[in-house]
């Protein structure tokens, strides 16, 4: 695109100084350390595992939050999806066509899913009975792809009503 490098089209396309912007890091990154270990030392001692024994495994359960589920039950899940996307100016019972499975099953998939059954008057999402803050979020997510399809026109080719266009 005419620029020497990557960098140099991101400062000049993007007015960003990205030298400002690694200095910047740096200095956060120095500024933040003592109390970022100092947390780390913490949570790492609430499951019980020494700072220098701890693995990127221990890292991902931490940030995991587990402590937080308490606060998403499994039940609120539809209600907190129908809120956000109120606020989004969309009604979740308009347009017709989704279908929430949130009924525990055994075999059930643990994890939220979309599938486009018939793209767009048939699109259904099944949500895990398990709830905790992990779920709502993956809810959330799952809910994007089943409001891109649902608003999918029905004049579309199959190929384009059930690939969807990935730019958006």
């Amino acid at each position: 695109l005419g620029a020497p490098s990557y960098a140099a089209l991101i400062e000049e396309s993007g007015g960003i100084d990205i030298g400002a912007v690694a200095a910047g890091v740096a200095d956060f990154l120095t500024d933040s350390e003592t109390l970022y270990f100092a947390a780390l030392r913490r949570y790492l001692a609430l499951i019980e595992i020494e700072g220098g024994d701890a693995t990127v495994a221990d890292l991902s359960h931490i940030v995991r939050g587990r402590g937080w589920d308490q606060y998403f039950e499994p039940s609120r899940i539809v209600a907190v999806v129908s809120h956000t996307l109120a606020g989004l100016g969309i009604d979740l019972r308009s347009p017709k066509g989704i279908t929430i499975d949130q009924e525990p099953r055994p075999g059930k998939s643990p994890r939220a899913f979309w599938a486009p059954v018939r793209v767009p008057q048939d699109v259904r999402m099944a949500l895990p009975p398990s709830g905790g803050q992990d779920d709502f979020g993956a809810a959330l997510h799952e809910m994007g792809h089943v409001q891109h399809f649902v608003h999918m026109t029905p004049r579309l080719s199959p190929a384009d009503r059930y690939v969807g266009d990935a730019t958006v």
